[in-house]
C-alpha cells in the first residue's frame, strides 16, 4: 500500500487540535479535575498532606476548569467550588468552621476567604498546642 506524504501544516495543527481540544477531551479533562477535586480530602495535619497542599490541589483543578471555559466548558460556579472545599475537609476539629461557612452567605460563594478561615483556625490550633512528645523513662 502506498501512502502519499503531504506536508500541509495547517491540516496537521487542526488534527492536534481537534484531538487535544476536541469535544470528548474537553470533557475528559474536566471530569478528570471534577473528579480529583471530590476525591481528595484532608484528615488533619501531616508531614506528606497538609491543609496548604490541600487547597492548592484544589486551585490547580479549579485553574483547569476555568481554561477549559474558551472552548466550551461551563467551569465550576463558586458555591460549588466551596462546597467541594467544605465536604472534603474530613476531620472533626475543623466544623466549627465549617459551620460558619454554611452559616454565612457571603462565605459560601468566596473560595479566598473560606482558605483563610481554615488556615487561621489551623494556625491558631498549632499555636495553642505544641507538639512536645517525651521518651519513656524507666526508674530501677
Amino acid at each position: 500500500m502506498l501512502v502519499k506524504k503531504n506536508r500541509d501544516g495547517r491540516h496537521a495543527f487542526f488534527n492536534l487540535e481537534l484531538h487535544y481540544l476536541g469535544v470528548k477531551s474537553i470533557v475528559n479533562m474536566a471530569a478528570t479535575a471534577g473528579k480529583r477535586i471530590q476525591t481528595n480530602s484532608y484528615h488533619g495535619e501531616t508531614r506528606k498532606w497538609n491543609f496548604e497542599k490541600y487547597v492548592s490541589m484544589h486551585i490547580d483543578q479549579h485553574a483547569i476548569s476555568n481554561r477549559l471555559r474558551e472552548h466550551g466548558h461551563a467551569g465550576i460556579d463558586k458555591q460549588t467550588i466551596v462546597r467541594y472545599l467544605t465536604a472534603g475537609i474530613k476531620t472533626t476539629l475543623l466544623d466549627h468552621v465549617k459551620t460558619r461557612i454554611l452559616s454565612d452567605a457571603g462565605l459560601r460563594e468566596n473560595f479566598t476567604a473560606c482558605v483563610n478561615l481554615f488556615q487561621d483556625f489551623i494556625m491558631r490550633k498549632e499555636a495553642e498546642s505544641p507538639n512536645i512528645t517525651i521518651a519513656d523513662v524507666n526508674n530501677q
